[in-house]
């Protein structure tokens, strides 16, 4: 072999020996690069370590599967929730509404306001059963008619005019014509 020919293959030798140090080189920063970004411990061997990641990121999935499958049911419950309280709240507003007319109603007929609607319909009914006698007594001319604490008569022959009235108030009398 020649000599130029030797002289260039160990010249190639040596840059490929240079190049096979820089790419260790290379190789050793990019290790330790990869060993800080996925925190391997030094010294550690990397296919236990990737495992041992593995299998914290599996229980991780399965424990956020879990979690997310409770936040759906308690998403689907609270959904159901809601669905009752919008059936419900239709009865609750007529309740409501009844709630409010009971009241008025007990309003209207407190202790004073109730005596008098006793009486009003007492003298009320009283007029209508004494229209029955007073109409056979009088051939039909005469009725009787309340206004509220007020007995009148009434002459049917005038178109129910008060020709004459007799008026009681709460036990006095008196003939007004």
């Amino acid at each position: 072999m020649p000599e130029s020919d030797a002289s260039s293959l160990r010249k190639r030798r040596d840059e490929l020996q240079s190049s096979v140090v820089q790419l260790l080189g290379s190789v050793a920063k990019l290790e330790e690069k990869i060993r800080k970004e996925m925190s391997f411990r030094a010294g550690a061997d990397e296919l236990e370590e990737l495992n041992a990641l593995r299998t914290r990121l599996e229980t991780d999935f399965r424990k956020s599967t879990v979690a997310l499958t409770t936040t759906q049911n308690r998403l689907e419950t609270i959904v159901r929730g809601l669905e009752e309280v919008t059936q419900k709240r239709s009865p609750i507003k007529e309740l409501k509404a009844r709630v409010d007319l009971y009241h008025e109603l007990g309003v209207a007929l407190k202790a004073d306001q109730f005596i008098r609607f006793i009486v009003e319909q007492a003298l009320r009914r009283l007029a209508e059963y004494g229209t029955h006698h007073l109409n056979k007594l009088s051939s039909g001319r005469y009725s009787f008619g309340s206004e509220t604490d007020d007995f009148l008569v009434l002459d049917l022959v005038r178109r129910g005019t008060s020709a004459f009235a007799i008026v009681f108030m709460f036990g006095s009398s008196a003939i007004v014509t």
